[in-house]
């Protein structure tokens, strides 16, 4: 899975961007033992902060699979055969994968000192009390669009 194969006299070979929900137990290992050191090296080039990507980023899924992708996005991008375009492109989508790290890495609430499990789903409300809700919703919605009635 490594970007630089070995024996490779051109340097990169690329290979199939990874679909991680598709990957066996062993796959994700490998995959994990991969991406822990470009992920090292990507914080360290940026300075990338702890509430960006956590030192537990791999024990949470959505950000395994967002470092994962721009591990892929950048491969490509520097490719061999990459348009000189493929750069700036990359940048790119390093902006947003970088905000949607700093979303995902916001709702683990972990920090340096300590990892926190994801919390479970709120079930979504169901019966007369879910429309009563879905109402006032409507209805403030409406009032801030439209103006409150007089």
């Amino acid at each position: 899975m490594s970007a630089r194969a070995h024996g490779d006299p051109d340097g990169f070979r690329l290979t199939a961007a990874v679909h991680v929900p598709s990957l066996n137990e062993d796959q994700r290992d490998a995959l994990l033992t991969d991406l822990r050191e470009w992920v090292a090296q990507l914080v360290d080039r940026f300075s990338i902060e702890v509430r960006v990507i956590p030192p537990c980023w791999e024990r949470h899924n959505g950000l395994v699979e967002a470092l994962a992708a721009l591990r892929d996005h950048e491969r490509a991008s520097f490719a061999l055969t990459a348009a000189p375009t493929e750069a700036v492109d990359w940048f790119r989508a390093y902006r947003e994968i970088e905000a949607r790290l700093r979303d995902l890495a916001a709702l683990t609430q972990c920090s340096v000192q300590e990892h926190r499990d994801a919390g479970r789903r709120r079930e979504p409300l169901r019966g007369p009390e879910s429309n009563r809700v879905g109402e006032q919703q409507i209805r403030g919605a409406s009032q801030r669009s439209f103006g409150a009635p007089a």
